[in-house]
Parts: structure tokens; sequence; C-alpha cells
């Protein structure tokens, strides 16, 4: 609270985020000590970068109007899938899923 009269709704952002990592943090660190499981940091990692790259891709083409926000929904999902499959984030799961689903 002390940040958003100051910077508004970014400070809101940034702070609402910092909140939710520190919560998600020790979350994860104390579930380990009662539950044993491995986390994909190599797939977060992989997310992360096509995120990232989406993002860029919206900030540079800065969307105006209900049509062109639609429209970049369509392109950055498709951005996003893009890096995923060239970084070969898919496994061979996920890969049997959507081919069970579109019956390719």
């Amino acid at each position: 609270m002390l940040f958003i009269p100051v910077y508004g709704i970014i400070a809101a952002a940034i702070t609402t985020f910092i909140a939710y990592f520190i919560l998600f943090s020790l979350t994860v660190y104390f579930s380990r000590k009662y539950i044993k499981f491995g986390v994909p940091y190599d797939f977060i990692g992989k997310s992360v970068l096509a995120s990232s790259v989406m993002a860029l891709v919206l900030y540079w083409v800065n969307p105006a109007g209900i049509f062109y926000v639609g429209l970049m929904i369509l392109g950055c999902t498709g951005v996003y899938f893009s890096v995923l499959i060239l970084v070969k984030g898919f496994g061979e799961e996920e890969v049997g899923f959507l081919r069970g689903i579109f019956k390719i």
C-alpha cells in the first residue's frame, strides 16, 4: 500500500507479483518437507522464454481497439506455441495428448 499512491497501478502489479512469488516460494519450501515432487525447471524456463517473446510481440504491436486486441490474442497464442515448439517445450506425453484431441 505504500508504493501505490506514489507509483500507481504499476506498483500495485509489481508488489502483488512479489507477494505471490514469496507465498509460492514458501509453499514449495514447506511442501517439500512432506511431499516429494520434482519441479520441471527446464519446462518452466521454456515457458518463461515463450511468454517473454509473446510479451515483446504484444508490446511492439500495441493493439488499440477491440478487433485488434482479439486479433492479437490469436496471434500471440500462435507466437507462444511456436516458440514452445522451436525450443522443444512439448514432451511425448503432450504431443500424444494433442494428437488424441485433434485425431492427427
